[in-house]
């Protein structure tokens, strides 16, 4: 019997929210989609009736029957008020039947006429209890409140023999920022930082950011109402603002503000370089210049480890070092103090010494430290949103690892002025140690400058030498 699309497509809706009918497309060909990013997008409906039309799918286009997808919820009071309550109102009885069976559990089961397929409704109290399951498709709601564990552990579950190697099997996900896992979601699919070992899927993951104002459904006045919850929640909930979180230790980090294409710096510019040294983390050194203005840019960074397949020695760095830095002078390099430890033979600095780069120990101070990046990476609008006073920081978007990073730093457990040094801060240290060396401004050169301010200034060191010279002789300088 043919599948009644127009009735099933006036059920789920998704031709009326066409963000939700792009991410249900994108199931088709994609690995692993994410949907949402805001509230009110309407990511929980969407999991549920994509479960729904995949299933339908399998069976229609490839007369696979009983088969099992899984949606899966942090625990089980969730699970009920997110999905299993909505499913009792949205699916109607001739589709299926959601109850607990003695084989699958509770779930919601196809009529045999739809395949027999089944959504199995799961919480996430302990995920290895199904390491023995396997789904055709697995879908996770709020993926942000779990681990990076929990994912890995549902998705190695997503198979079914009865089905042809070449259909996709995928893994759906929805969630707002913030939670535990929101670093991980966050560069696994809003910035495509994946870990090597899932390098060559990276074309397979999608995400598409949904808000409230692309749902239709919600009332006219929800997204005003989320307007109106403090600033941080507000970025979160209303903007889906992935650069902050709960916890976020830098909370005045703005990608848009802080983050630039790289530009030519002027020769003139005074450059310095920050460096926190790492063995088994990574060595992280950051090339900065400073304008006239008083404005600092990294606009070059280092990040080196291991399993990226750098040579960790102090020698092989430094050359790379000096190879990256291709002959420029620095006012100052700044290297983590601890290099200087000679307990366990040659120091660390007298090492890249012998290597041919000699560093100055920097400013360890923590809590100043993070007060002084702060002051840099602060800004401020008038009431109208117009940004009138601009970050003294600017980050060349090639620095990929501070970028990164810095946003993701969270406060430390026992001491709230101190973020958590168990995080990746080495680029963040780096940082840290160039805007405490008090950069200053850059001196324009003569020659650079408006032939006006030029000609002003030469002026003026003129009257200035023939005023001294006249006091010098003893003679009266009329003004």
């Amino acid at each position: 019997m043919p599948i009644q699309r127009a009735s099933l497509a006036d059920l789920c809706r998704f031709h009326t929210v066409p963000k939700q009918l792009h991410a249900y497309e994108l199931t088709k060909s994609k690995k692993f989609v994410l949907y949402g990013g805001a509230a009110g997008g309407g990511k929980s409906r969407w999991l549920r009736w994509s479960l729904i039309l995949i299933l339908l799918r399998f069976f229609q286009e490839y007369q696979a029957r009983k088969v099992n997808v899984a949606l899966f919820c942090e625990d089980y009071p969730t699970l009920r008020d997110r999905q299993i309550v909505k499913m009792t109102g949205e699916f109607p009885r001739g589709l299926g039947e959601l109850k607990e069976y003695r084989d699958l559990g509770l779930a919601f089961r196809l009529r045999d006429k739809w395949g027999g397929g089944a959504i199995l409704l799961r919480n996430l109290d302990e995920p290895s209890k199904y390491d023995s399951a396997e789904f055709a498709a697995a879908a996770i709601d709020e993926l942000a409140k779990n681990t990076v564990e929990v994912f890995d552990e549902i998705r190695k579950r997503i198979r079914w023999p009865d089905l042809p190697e070449d259909v996709n099997m995928p893994f759906l996900g929805a969630t707002n920022p913030g939670g535990i896992g929101h670093q991980w979601v966050k560069q696994y699919w809003v910035t495509g930082e994946l870990p090597r070992w899932l390098a060559k899927y990276k074309d397979q993951f999608a995400f598409v950011q949904a808000k409230a104002t692309d749902n239709p459904h919600n009332p006219a006045s929800y997204f005003e109402w989320l307007n109106s919850l403090p600033p941080m929640m507000r970025r979160q909930y209303a903007e889906g603002d992935w650069d902050l979180f709960q916890g976020q230790y830098f909370q005045e980090w703005r990608r848009e503000l802080h983050v630039v294409k790289p530009y030519t710096i002027p020769a003139y510019w005074t450059r310095f370089v920050g460096s926190d040294w790492g063995e088994a983390s990574p060595w992280a050194i950051l090339w900065f210049a400073v304008s006239p203005e008083g404005q600092v840019v990294a606009y070059r960074e280092l990040y080196a480890r291991k399993e990226d397949g750098y040579q960790m020695n102090v020698r092989a760095m430094m050359e790379l070092f000096l190879k990256l830095s291709g002959g420029e002078r620095y006012k100052h390099k700044l290297l983590d103090p601890s290099c200087w430890d000679s307990s366990r033979g040659v120091s660390i600095a007298d090492q890249c010494h012998e290597a041919g780069v000699t560093w100055e120990k920097a400013d360890r101070a923590r809590i100043s430290g993070w007060q002084r990046v702060r002051k840099y990476l602060a800004w401020e609008r008038d009431e109208s949103g117009t940004l009138i006073r601009p970050p003294q920081l600017e980050v060349f978007e090639t620095c990929t690892n501070l970028i990164r990073t810095l946003p993701a730093q969270v406060y430390d457990k026992t001491n709230v002025e101190d973020l958590d040094s168990d995080g990746e801060d080495h680029a963040c240290d780096a940082l840290r140690y160039g805007l405490m060396s008090l950069p200053g401004r850059s001196i324009v050169p003569l020659e650079e400058m408006d032939p006006d301010y030029r000609d002003a200034i030469v002026r003026a060191e003129h009257d200035e030498r023939e005023e001294r010279q006249a006091r010098d002789s003893g003679e009266q300088f009329d003004y």
